[in-house]
């Protein structure tokens, strides 16, 4: 008998240590083996750039991602952006065991009798479920700082939940621990954080009741100042911009320089815009993600977890601290906006999917527990169903897996290619759309190439630290700054001058003025500029090299157009020159760029619409006012102003 429980004690240690060592090596191979050896969409380009030259980028300046993961470009294996995506799924991992020792933590508390072994397999489950959603996984494998966000999130929750678990309230150092780590979020994405501080609010408030007011201000005042030195890595923007970052979309001179960046004030507009939709829409949006994000399934099991915290007196801060965690994250993303199509935004949602996951392991071990000591077979079906949990991040992550691996993206690469191969040298290329922007202005910073381009962004004018550094590198572009700030859009004026001094290449977005397009000829995704205006037969010239351009690169790109955010891309840029085309009277090549767009699957009422008036009558200039953005442009979807 004695024998027995030895090997049993024995087993269950091994259970325990496997699990431990599981909750991170899982999501780590995971992460590394789908990790993006190039840059990915959106802002990942300029996040690798900036690691790779310790730079500043976009408001609020990310700090201490910039820090961190510096010291993973100098690894000496793959690409720069590998080793940055390399950094992205080290924090991913981290995050998922400090998920792991919290819902060990928590279901100590909750089924105390319930073996240690069987508690390790549930808070095991929990984790890889949680590494194998969707949003969670796709920000282990890209440059982001959504997932250093969600290990700064778990480093300040794990201390806070032990704490309220406690029954000894007296031993405050973890509270301590959990604001040192609250500061460093803010140091990193400072909204994320900021939507989970309400969650520290439950043990506040027992902490002014069993000190009284005084007692818990003394606390508080104390906690904010740990939380302060948190926020210290923001001294590398002033510090970094004096130095002459090359990489400073969010500069730092003066410190009214800083509280722009640090605030963020430049995306309070935009996101004031997104309100495209009822908050009631929004929400179920959100809910539906996190559907999407850990299954039906756990999300009503979460709801039963958070019922039994809520119910328990002993559990009950704990359960009101995972339920403001989420409810207010979900609140306030709602709030500001929330697009389902875009990952960042699931960046943003990942604390909601830790709230959950926890409350739904809380329910699993609650019931394990109760079919254990009530049910004369419940010993071995408590383990059979222990183990069953498994299978939960097994299926998640094949479904995840088809979205989640971009070990073969290379998108990004071959549209650098096809943008800037053919220009020549001394080019001046003005990028208006952030997403194209970032994979030709970074490029340069991360591998060398192209030194000889230089690739300005005319819309980024209103960042002070980009326009300081731009005008100081490049004063000839000043008549172009100003035509931006006063009138909003590139002038003529402005293009021509510029096409004057040297060659000049210019997205033909909607922010370039009429009079200033009949100066373009398509020539790739920039077209080639001129100091004088162009002609139709000039324009039909240039077309089928146009055309011919991009079935080359479709040739070389494969199938990975499929790719959600590389075919929105595509697609964006198909209408652009259907746009330009068809307005300029070159019919035959607009319904050309059109069924590229419809070939991939386009049906937005603006390419439709186009597409209808191109068949009208056969010759002359089209009125794409109808066709244009009408409001403004969200991650390259056309979006009517509500």
């Amino acid at each position: 008998m004695m024998y027995v429980e030895k090997m049993t004690l024995l087993l269950e240690r091994l259970v325990i240590r496997i699990s431990r060592i599981g909750a991170f090596a899982v999501p780590l191979a995971m992460g590394i083996l789908a990790a993006s050896p190039e840059p990915y969409w959106l802002d990942s380009p300029e996040f690798t750039a900036a690691a790779q030259t310790l730079g500043v980028p976009h408001p609020p300046g990310h700090p201490l991602y910039v820090m961190l993961v510096k010291p993973f470009t100098l690894l000496p294996l793959g690409s720069i952006a590998l080793r940055v995506s390399i950094a992205s799924a080290l924090f991913g991992a981290v995050a998922a065991f400090l998920l792991f020792e919290m819902v060990s933590v928590i279901l100590r508390r909750v089924t105390p009798t319930l073996p240690e072994g069987l508690a390790a397999i549930i808070s095991l489950a929990a984790a890889l479920t949680a590494a194998a959603a969707p949003g969670w996984w796709f920000q282990c494998v890209r440059a982001e700082v959504y997932s250093l966000q969600i290990l700064l999130v778990l480093a300040a929750l794990y201390p806070l939940v032990s704490y309220c678990l406690d029954e000894n309230k007296d031993r405050l150092g973890r509270l301590y621990l959990s604001a040192f780590f609250f500061g460093l979020g803010l140091a990193n994405h400072h909204f994320i954080m900021l939507a989970a501080l309400p969650a520290a609010i439950p043990p506040l408030v027992f902490l002014s009741r069993e000190r009284g007011g005084k007692g818990a201000m003394l606390v508080t005042a104390k906690l904010m100042g740990i939380a302060a030195t948190g926020l210290l890595p923001y001294l590398f923007l002033p510090l970094r911009s004096a130095a002459g970052s090359p990489i400073s979309l969010g500069g730092v001179h003066t410190a009214r320089d800083f509280f722009w960046v640090v605030s963020a004030r430049v995306y309070q507009k935009s996101m004031a815009q997104e309100h495209l939709e009822s908050l009631d829409e929004r929400s179920l949006n959100a809910v539906f993600t996190m559907m999407n994000e850990i299954g039906p399934v756990l999300v009503v099991a979460s709801l039963a977890g958070f019922y039994y915290l809520l119910r328990h007196p002993h559990t009950r801060i704990t359960g009101l601290v995972l339920a403001l965690l989420a409810g207010v994250t979900i609140l306030l993303r709602t709030i500001m906006g929330f697009d389902p199509f875009n990952p960042d935004y699931y960046g943003y949602m990942l604390p909601v999917v830790v709230a959950l996951i926890a409350a739904a392991a809380v329910f699993a071990a609650v019931a394990i527990e109760v079919l254990r000591n009530r049910i004369p077979v419940g010993k071995p079906a408590a383990v059979l169903l222990t183990a069953a949990l498994l299978t939960i991040p097994v299926s998640r992550a094949r479904d995840a897996a088809p979205g989640a691996d971009l070990s073969d993206f290379r998108a990004t690469r071959l549209f650098y290619d096809l943008t800037l191969s053919h220009t020549e040298r001394g080019t001046l290329v003005l990028a208006s759309y952030y997403k194209l922007f970032f994979v030709l202005w970074s490029a340069p910073h991360i591998d060398g190439s192209r030194p000889d381009i230089t690739v300005v962004n005319p819309q980024l004018f209103g960042y002070p630290g980009y326009l300081t550094q731009t005008l100081a590198a490049h004063p000839n572009l000043r008549p172009l700054a100003w035509s931006m700030i006063v009138n909003g859009a590139i002038t003529e004026s402005s293009l021509s001058e510029l096409a004057l001094d040297g060659p000049l290449r210019v997205e033909p977005s909607p922010w370039v003025q009429e009079r200033a397009a009949a100066h373009l000829v398509p020539d790739g995704v920039v077209y080639r500029a001129t100091p004088e205006p162009m002609g139709l037969s000039d324009i039909n010239a240039a077309a089928p090299v146009q055309i011919e351009r991009w079935k080359q690169f479709y040739e070389v790109l494969g199938s990975q157009w499929k790719e959600h955010e590389t075919w929105r891309m595509l697609s964006w840029f198909h209408y652009l020159d259907a746009l330009f085309l068809a307005k300029r009277g070159a019919r035959k090549a607009a319904l050309e760029a059109v069924s590229m767009a419809r070939a991939l699957g386009n049906t937005t009422p603006q390419i439709l619409g186009l597409e209808k008036a191109l068949k009208e009558k056969e010759r002359g200039p089209v009125d794409v006012e109808p066709f244009m953005p009408t409001g403004f442009i969200i991650n390259g979807n056309i979006v009517p102003r509500s």
